[in-house]
């Protein structure tokens, strides 16, 4: 896991209050109410495009910002995103790369309420076509 459990829900909760505040007066925090509340949702796959590891890094960086500006256990560079997911894509949903050698694990995690929008899955799928079409 890139981040400490509590970390990521943290973030979560705070995008999702950003996007109620995009609604009425104290939306946002009633959407970081509810987003207490939810469970989080993770997905991860791993994406070896014949790419050089140079190649892979410069499309990663194009997409993403770094989490740290070192490298993470050896040569693994580590790196983050916010991204709309979900249903019209509004369910924030935090991607990351971790690009080592010539791979790179994709690991998403968002907030699921009872009707399930798989955003976790539909953000690392659609990052993947990004990687597997360069």
């Amino acid at each position: 896991m890139p981040l400490q459990e509590d970390d990521i829900n943290r973030i979560l909760v705070e995008e999702l209050g950003k996007m109620g505040a995009i609604g009425m007066s104290g939306g946002a925090a009633g959407a970081r109410f509810s987003a207490k509340r939810l469970a989080t949702d993770s997905y991860q796959t791993t994406i070896q495009p014949e790419l050089s590891n140079a190649a892979l890094v410069k499309i990663v960086k194009r997409h993403f910002n770094y989490q740290k500006p070192e490298n993470v256990e050896g040569d693994r560079l580590l790196f983050r995103r916010t991204v709309g997911s979900g249903f019209f894509n509004m369910n924030p949903t935090l991607l990351f790369a971790i690009v080592d050698g010539q791979a790179v694990h994709l690991v998403a995690y968002a907030k699921e309420g009872l009707l399930q929008q798989h955003s976790a899955q539909k953000a690392v799928e659609a990052f993947a076509k990004v990687l597997q079409a360069a």
